[in-house]
């Protein structure tokens, strides 16, 4: 939720550094993970504790579960920062086809034979992944075909 409130100001960073290409997504991208990761690791280690204390023995949720939700929420977030830049280079149709597809593999997923707990796991990681990759996949092609600019000194 944090990122989409920031989605605007991540489109105009994006728009004045266009020179940078796909580096410019690096440092977040880096920041996403590692939060993610970390979150993930405290998720696994406190999270049954935690959900046991604030909402009653009914709510015993596995370590591994909490893990791979906050995982799941890192992809998420960068799908979230991939479209803002992919917005950024006015590819508004693979922002689109992005999203779109990455939704649709989440609702095919969620159809899978298996436990509720996997196939919310897969849904919510694999599909936002599909939707980077295209992104990533846009982004590539805008920077392979625009030359770097020299960056304006102010």
């Amino acid at each position: 939720m944090p990122l989409n409130a920031y989605q605007g100001v991540a489109i105009t960073h994006f728009l004045r550094e266009q020179d940078r290409g796909m580096a410019l997504l690096l440092r977040p991208a880096a920041v996403i993970v590692g939060v993610g990761a970390l979150g993930a690791a405290g998720a696994y280690v406190v999270g049954p504790f935690i959900m046991v204390a604030f909402f009653g023995s009914a709510y015993q949720v596995s370590g591994i579960l909490l893990a791979g939700l906050t995982l799941a929420a890192a992809c998420m977030a960068l799908l979230t920062l991939t479209g803002s830049a992919v917005l950024a280079t006015g590819r508004h149709r693979a922002y689109a086809v992005g999203w779109f597809l990455g939704g649709v593999a989440s609702v095919a997923l969620l159809m899978l034979d298996l436990p509720l707990a996997s196939r919310s796991v897969l849904s919510l990681s694999i599909g936002p992944l599909l939707g980077i990759g295209i992104h990533l996949s846009a982004l590539s092609w805008v920077s392979r075909r625009r030359p770097a600019q020299p960056r304006s000194r102010r």
